[in-house]
């Protein structure tokens, strides 16, 4: 079926008009949060560095938008076939961010062996950024 013919080109349109839709105070700053937080900075330091820059939020705040913008990376990771990045980017910031006893008691993990799992979780992570399916691949020794 043919594609019928334009009046307006997407490209006029997007030269013409505003988008309308609410855009959250803090998505000019989400890759300097994700950052910061990646190097280990709390909510609330993120939220003192913000307001030093002139965005007042509070670390709730910070918190939800993160979570939002989680939850469309995951959706877009699921729409398109892909993992679920987003929860893997987020078991890995979640488990660099608490230290890890001895054993589990939920598990009975020893340390050691939920850092090889999250090792294997950010190399999957990494995989699926840059397209890499290996959900059907095993290694043979």
């Amino acid at each position: 079926m043919n594609k019928p013919l334009l009046r307006v080109s997407v490209d006029e349109f997007l030269a013409r008009e505003s988008p309308t839709g609410r855009r959250s105070i803090l998505a000019p700053f989400a890759d300097d949060v994700e950052r910061l937080v990646k190097h280990g900075y709390s909510l609330d330091q993120v939220a003192k560095w913000l307001g030093q820059n002139g965005v007042n939020v509070t670390p709730s705040a910070i918190s939800q938008f993160r979570g939002r913008r989680a939850q469309r990376v995951d959706s877009s990771a699921r729409n398109s076939g892909g993992r679920r990045l987003a929860s893997l980017r987020l078991d890995a910031d979640e488990s660099r961010q608490t230290q890890a006893p001895e054993k589990s008691q939920a598990t009975g993990t020893k340390p050691e062996e939920a850092a090889e799992g999250l090792r294997r979780a950010t190399e999957r992570m990494r995989n699926v950024e840059k397209g890499i399916d290996l959900s059907g691949y095993k290694p043979t020794d």
